[in-house]
């Protein structure tokens, strides 16, 4: 059962767990895909800047 949300909006997730447990009436597992990603290492990398990926 796909459902595209943004990850950062709370309501969002809610409202995909909530159609999910409707739907099937329990939530095993969520995969969370990012389509972006930055060129950095978790050395010289930019928290911050990682946020927009999350």
């Amino acid at each position: 059962m796909p459902i595209v949300a943004d990850a950062a909006d709370n309501g969002a997730v809610e409202a995909a767990v909530d159609a999910v447990t409707k739907e099937h009436g329990r939530l095993d597992h969520i995969v969370a895909n990012a389509g972006v990603s930055g060129h950095d290492t978790l050395a010289d990398g930019d928290p911050d800047q990682w946020r927009e990926m999350v």
